[in-house]
Parts: structure tokens; C-alpha cells; sequence
């Protein structure tokens, strides 16, 4: 293939999608996301969907040769655990991708639903990663770990959190963390990368984010995305298990997924959605960081750390959100305790 310099523009996309897989004919209506073009189109009569960054940022750009390196490894590994799109064509140096179309629709449209969820719609997603949770490859190494808590939290954190917060966060992380397995998480599993196939079959697309992590993530990355349905995060809950370090690497899943979450929404463009969401996800991290400090306690007991560096806050800026604590089934870190218990004590 020839040396292309791909620009945001659709006609460049376009010339680096035909040279990297030759016989591909564009057909409908390509497609943009915040980061990719999507281009539907046809092989050989086989539908697939061409899928070209947009976004030239280096994360984004990692994101996406990481999205290729899943898809290349998923054929060693065959029998999936669940229904994904299939390879058909990649090119490493333009971040290109050609993938099989699946060409249903998404259990839900959008990234922050704000109508309630049907139980039995989230039950089946819920047992759809559960099935990928479970499954153990035959060459592990085939697919990559995304697993540095510490230095993701680092990058995100900003004046959202104080020291002693950064820090509790990372000593429960790495206290717990020989007491999990990893698993394979999606990594992104909003109801729109969840597609409706024949015969009330579900499948997963969009694997930039598919990677070994600890358990929860993909649990906690729902929970911070359904914040506006209040029994679809009650039912989330169920799914954490019954350990302490279980529910532990939940709610440091959960501060993680909140801040990146905070950082998206203040990069946006300004809309009348930003402006509603980002009080709600400020909300939700004063809830998370309660937990976050409640499991440090019992898990690491009483440490000194240093004071929060002058000009950081010392406590959340907003109240937890009342509803959602009265909707918190059980205690994070006590799974045995009832909903009637207390908040944590302050830190």
C-alpha cells in the first residue's frame, strides 16, 4: 500500500479504505461518531462496515490500534463467548478497519439513556458480558491488559479529587489486587454498542476498550452511564458478587469511569445535554468517593498520608445524591449488611 496522509475529510477516508482493502464498494450512508467514520458498504456481496479514525488525537489513535490488535487476535481464540463482528481487513499504520456488518439496531441509541430500562432488556445484557467475563482463552496473551490503575487515575484525576482521595483510591486498588483474577471487559458496554441480532440474540461491537481488567469495570462503566435510571443501577448492584474485594474493585472502577466520564463531558461541545449531565456525574463521584474511602478503611485499615496540597479541595463539591442512596441494596465493601445502613462516616 501506498504512503496515505488521511485528514478528517471523507474523500481521504475513503481512498485509504479502498487502497487497504481492494474491492470494497461504499454502500449507504457513511456515518460519524465523535471519533470514527463509519462507512457501510460491500465485499465480495458480503456486508461490512469500514471504520476510519477521525479523531488524530494519539489516545484515540492508540485506541484504535488496540481495536485492531483485538480483532486480529479474536479468530486464534475461536469459540467466541459471545456474537461479535468479524475481521475482514486492517491496516495498522492509517488505524483502518474492516469488519463484518451486523446491521441490527442497538438495544438503546443512546450513550446516557434517560427513559427507563426494561429489567428483562438489562437482564440480557447483563448476561451477555457476564458470558464474556467468564471466558478464559486458550492463549491469554493474545488479547492486551489494560490494567494500571494508578497511572489511569493519574491522567484523569485533576482538581476533581484531593491527595488523600488519589491516594486512598490507589491503595485499595493495589491491596485488592492479588486477591482478583482478571477478566476480559468490553470495556465500553453502553446499550448502543449492544446490538440486536435474529432470534433474540444479542451481539457486542466497538472492542476499542476490550482488555484483561479487574472485575467490575464494565458493571461500574453501566452504572455511571444509567444514572438516570435509578432501578437499572439497583439491578447492576446484584451483579457485583458477594466479596469484599469484589465490591472494592467496583467502586474504584466506578471513580475511574466517573472522572473520564467528567473529562469527556468538559471537553464537548456546549449543549443543553452537558450542562445537565456533568452536575449529576459531580454528584455521583461524592457518592463514589464515600465508598471508595468506606472499603479503604476496612480493607487496608487507619494510614497517615499528607495533607491535600494547598488550593485542592478537601470535600466534595456537591451532596451525594440522596435517591441514589436510598436505592444502594447493600454496603460496598458488606454485602451482608441491609439497605437501612447508615452512609459512611466522613472521612
Amino acid at each position: 500500500m501506498g504512503a496515505l496522509h488521511i485528514h478528517n475529510g471523507e474523500a481521504a477516508a475513503r481512498a485509504a479504505i479502498a487502497a487497504a482493502c481492494p474491492g470494497f464498494r461504499a454502500h449507504g450512508h457513511a456515518a460519524r461518531t465523535e471519533t470514527s467514520l463509519l462507512i457501510p458498504g460491500l465485499l465480495h456481496s458480503r456486508a461490512v462496515i469500514a471504520k476510519c479514525p477521525i479523531d488524530r488525537r494519539p489516545f484515540w489513535l492508540a485506541r484504535a490500534r488496540h481495536e485492531i490488535t483485538v480483532y486480529r487476535a479474536l479468530p486464534t481464540l475461536a469459540p467466541l463467548p459471545v456474537s461479535m463482528s468479524e475481521l475482514v481487513a486492517a491496516e495498522s499504520t492509517h488505524h483502518l478497519l474492516v469488519i463484518t456488518d451486523l446491521a441490527g439496531p442497538p438495544v438503546h441509541p443512546h450513550r446516557y439513556p434517560r427513559a427507563t430500562i426494561p429489567p428483562g432488556q438489562l437482564t440480557a445484557v447483563l448476561d451477555l458480558l457476564a458470558r464474556l467475563h467468564a471466558w478464559r482463552p486458550a492463549v491469554p496473551s493474545a488479547l492486551p491488559s489494560d490494567e494500571d490503575f494508578p497511572r489511569q487515575l493519574a491522567a484523569v484525576r485533576g482538581s476533581d479529587i484531593t491527595d488523600v482521595d488519589y491516594h486512598h483510591a490507589v491503595e485499595l486498588s493495589t491491596a485488592i489486587a492479588p486477591r482478583l483474577d482478571l477478566e476480559i471487559q468490553h470495556g465500553d458496554p453502553h446499550l448502543g454498542n449492544v446490538i440486536h441480532l435474529p432470534h433474540h440474540q444479542l451481539a457486542l461491537i466497538d472492542l476499542e476498550f476490550t482488555a484483561w481488567r479487574r472485575p467490575g469495570y464494565d458493571l461500574a462503566k453501566l452504572w455511571i452511564l444509567l444514572g438516570d435510571a435509578p432501578s437499572a443501577r439497583t439491578q447492576l448492584l446484584t451483579r457485583i458478587g458477594a466479596s469484599p474485594e469484589r465490591h472494592a474493585a467496583f467502586w474504584c472502577a466506578v471513580l475511574l469511569v466517573c472522572l473520564r466520564e467528567i473529562t469527556s463531558q468538559r471537553r464537548a461541545p456546549p449543549t443543553a445535554t452537558r450542562y445537565g449531565l456533568l452536575p449529576r456525574l459531580r454528584r455521583d463521584l461524592a457518592l463514589t468517593l464515600e465508598h471508595v474511602h468506606a472499603c479503604h478503611r476496612r480493607t487496608t485499615g487507619p494510614q497517615t498520608h499528607p495533607q491535600p496540597l494547598s488550593g485542592t479541595r478537601d470535600a466534595p463539591s456537591a451532596p451525594p445524591d440522596q435517591r441514589l442512596l436510598r436505592l444502594r441494596p447493600r454496603h460496598p465493601c458488606r454485602p451482608d449488611l441491609h439497605r437501612s445502613l447508615p452512609r459512611p462516616s466522613p472521612r
